[in-house]
């Protein structure tokens, strides 16, 4: 019954392509190679990502899988320290994250026996909490680098000197500037103004 199942819906996807073809032929839109390209690399694709979790699903060892499970949380990890790169220690901030919340979920599963101990539950079930946990730990590491981008006034300590301060004490002077400010310590005349004569 699956197997007729599984035959019925490939038919019923062709006929949808077909459908399409005839009508980029009706219409003249010159699709029809594009189409058929797109279906046949689907399908490659498909097939190759069916025999790869056959695969994956039929492993016995426990430590394989755990190592996949450890790359999925690196691969999560990078991912989230490209979305903040503003933000110190990214990278090493998600991946601690990350692998917390995937170790303490399966682990809980485990113990109370919810699901087995086989690649064909731990995997799926981490990949899922693996990329629930990326997507918070992005936004909080985005969330937190804006709220003190915009509090910063407020969160800097008060003798010191921001990044601005800094790069504008280091600016030359212009010539008109320091004509000003040595005009400034000239001797009065009798009238009560500056002199800005030069000697």
């Amino acid at each position: 019954m699956a197997g007729l199942q599984t035959v019925g819906s490939a038919l019923l996807t062709l006929g949808l392509v077909a459908v399409a073809v005839i009508l980029s032929l009706y219409e003249r839109l010159d699709l029809e190679r594009d189409i058929t390209v797109a279906v046949i690399r689907s399908f490659v694709q498909l097939a190759a990502i069916g025999y790869v979790i056959n695969y994956v699903f039929g492993l016995e060892n426990l430590g394989v899988v755990a190592l996949l499970l450890a790359g999925m949380v690196l691969f999560a990890a990078w991912t989230s320290a490209r979305r903040t790169k503003e933000v110190p220690n990214a990278f090493l901030i998600a991946a601690v994250a990350v692998g917390t919340a995937a170790v303490a979920t399966l682990i809980l599963l485990l113990v109370l026996g919810i699901v087995p101990a086989t690649a064909r539950y731990l995997i799926p079930l981490g990949g899922m909490v693996i990329g629930n946990s990326m997507n918070a730990a992005s936004l909080t590491m985005t969330r937190l680098r804006d709220d003190l981008a915009e509090q910063r006034l407020k969160v800097e300590p008060p003798g010191r000197r921001t990044h601005l301060e800094d790069s504008a004490s280091k600016r030359p002077h212009s010539p008109h500037r320091r004509h000003q400010d040595h005009g400034d310590h000239l001797p009065a005349r009798g009238d009560g103004r500056h002199d800005h004569r030069r000697s």
